[in-house]
């Protein structure tokens, strides 16, 4: 399975960037995880034909991390060959990617800035990943 965050920010905190790097590392051989700078919006328009597309978004709906293995264990089950993740920068993402995404979630009611949300969808990739193979990471 590959996971693809598309986003029109990049990832510049450096000690951000190292986390997300080391759950990237950790996922290694099970799951793909990468970033892709999108130059425009709509960030919609860069999705795979192939991949399920995931909106972020303040308004989404909120899983527990059981229910995104749950979730993801679903996506893997069903074949799909990728899932693609929008993360939108300062002001968010746009109308249109989040109509047009297959599913709308949101990391919290809090407002989190864009950096901190690319090693939240890392962490949370690997809890998931942890809880569907009855790895000991995730503690409920």
């Amino acid at each position: 399975m590959k996971v693809t965050v598309l986003s029109t920010a990049r990832l510049r905190e450096p000690s951000l960037k190292e986390r997300f790097q080391y759950y990237q590392k950790l996922l290694r051989g099970r799951l793909s995880l990468d970033i892709r700078l999108v130059k425009n919006d709509p960030l919609q328009a860069a999705v795979p034909s192939n991949h399920y597309s995931v909106a972020l978004d303040e308004n989404g709906k909120q899983l527990t991390s059981m229910e995104l293995a749950e979730w993801l264990r679903a996506r893997i089950q069903s074949g799909v060959q990728g899932i693609s993740i929008l993360i939108g920068a300062a002001d968010g993402l746009s109308p249109s990617d989040i109509k047009n995404a297959d599913a709308v979630f949101s990391l919290s009611k809090l407002t989190l800035p864009h950096q901190v949300c690319f090693v939240v969808v890392a962490e949370q990739m690997y809890r998931a990943l942890s809880i569907i193979n009855g790895e000991k990471y995730h503690r409920p």
